[in-house]
């Protein structure tokens, strides 16, 4: 189409050129040889425009041909993109389902690992777990009197007298007898007995006196049956406190005589935990064995509740206590009110040996008053030297100490802990 285009174009221009000089083309006769120069000057002429449009014709044509080209190259330069991003987003997703399926195969491999493991492994194998160590004891609340405001029969004892009476009330009346209140640590209320003839007034006055009597006992039982001493006073103050407190030490030899746990398993070898004042006195020595060694404390955490009920706070000391016996597989030293549950680990001297590793300790207490108050949380060495030095001291008031358990881990020599095991077993514990 485009050949049959520039033969057409240079028809048209040989036609206007023919066109021209047609009458010295076709009668060259009729002229002279001037003319007839002059004729071919003017045709040459012609020849050389139509030259120079044919040039300019094709120019035209390769121009817009090359536009063409430059067109398509775009357009096709576009598409490759267009694929190559596609291929680079087919190529991330790819990617992508490639990493979750990686993910899945690893957890399931992991779950099989560990499912494997567990068939397979030893309850006895020690090293797999973690053992501990236990002192304690706990005793029941001593009876203390408490302070009570006088009844209000006490009140009338005066015109009451043993056997005389206030004028008001002389004829006819005689005194009953004294009834105690058991269970509330002594305490007694009088209740007097009148007799005399039913008369309206009479009956009224007894019915009331007797409805309040009624009542003042029934306060006083309800008091006694509640084994509670809100209202006993003891040296360390009003209620109980539950006291926990962890330190957790560094031990750099686990076999030096001086270590925490060379002291806690020589201790356990004769300490008496059968009696109160046994008790008083080891949760005291071990509570100042372990402020003398503050030095090595590198964590610590407390916890501190006060209650009225002694019931109250027996519950709260047990559940604490449960708790932390409940990280340790295995009790390799367990000594509770006087009777030996240890469950040792027998091992070779060529198994034992004696690495460096952290030690955690807690002393678990439940202690009348409400002056045992420990730092909570524990924000450094001085926190440490002060709830020590409280429980060191009031346990050995008096008859307070009614509970306490002494823990420790590790329990077996050939056993270590490191600090990241420690947090992530105990993640109460605060860093000093």
């Amino acid at each position: 189409m485009k050949k049959n285009r520039s033969i057409l174009v240079n028809t048209l221009c040989l036609w206007c050129a023919v066109a021209r000089t047609g009458a010295f083309v076709f009668h060259p006769g009729a002229y002279s040889t001037a003319q007839h120069r002059v004729v071919q000057a003017q045709t040459g002429g012609v020849t050389s425009s139509i030259i120079s449009y044919r040039n300019k014709v094709t120019t035209f044509v390769m121009m817009k041909k090359r536009n063409t080209i430059q067109m398509n190259m775009k357009s096709n330069e576009a598409e490759g993109e267009k694929i190559n991003m596609n291929i680079s987003s087919n190529s991330n997703k790819w990617q992508k389902n490639m990493q979750k399926w990686q993910k899945n195969i690893a957890s399931c491999a992991l779950a099989l690992l560990l499912f494997f493991s567990t068939m397979f492994s030893f309850t006895d194998f020690v090293s797999a777990g973690e053992t501990g160590g236990r002192m304690g004891g706990s005793f029941s609340a001593p009876s203390r009197s408490s302070y009570s405001a006088p009844s209000r029969s006490s009140m009338r004892s005066s015109s009451y007298g043993g056997s005389g009476y206030s004028p008001r009330f002389s004829r006819g009346y005689t005194m009953g007898g004294t009834y105690s209140s058991p269970g509330y640590y002594g305490s007694s209320v009088v209740v007097p007995v009148y007799s005399r003839p039913l008369a309206p007034v009479g009956f009224f006055f007894n019915g009331a006196f007797f409805l309040a009597t009624a009542f003042v006992l029934s306060s006083i039982l309800n008091g006694a049956a509640a084994g509670s001493s809100s209202d006993a006073i003891s040296p360390l103050g009003k209620g109980v406190s539950v006291v926990s407190f962890s330190v957790a030490l560094n031990v750099p030899r686990r076999d030096d005589p001086s270590s925490i746990l060379s002291y806690l398993k020589r201790t356990s070898d004769y300490a008496d935990t059968g009696s109160r004042s046994g008790l008083q006195n080891l949760v005291s020595q071990v509570a100042l064995e372990l402020l003398r060694q503050r030095k090595s404390v590198v964590a610590a955490s407390s916890q501190y509740k006060h209650y009225k009920s002694t019931d109250d706070a027996t519950r709260e000391f047990n559940r604490w206590a449960i708790t932390q016996r409940s990280k340790y597989e295995k009790e390799t030293i367990s000594k509770f009110k006087g009777n030996d549950y240890s469950n040792p680990v027998v091992r070779s001297n060529d198994e034992v040996s004696y690495q460096a590793t952290i030690a955690v300790v807690t002393l678990i207490l439940a202690i009348e008053g409400d002056s045992t108050v420990v730092p909570v949380p524990v924000d450094g060495t001085g926190d440490v030297a002060d709830a020590l030095s409280k429980i060191a001291a009031d346990a050995k008031v008096e008859d307070c100490l009614l509970g306490a358990e002494i823990l420790w881990a590790p329990g077996d020599a050939s056993e270590t802990l490191s600090e990241r095991e420690i947090y992530a077993d105990y993640p109460e514990l605060r860093s000093i």
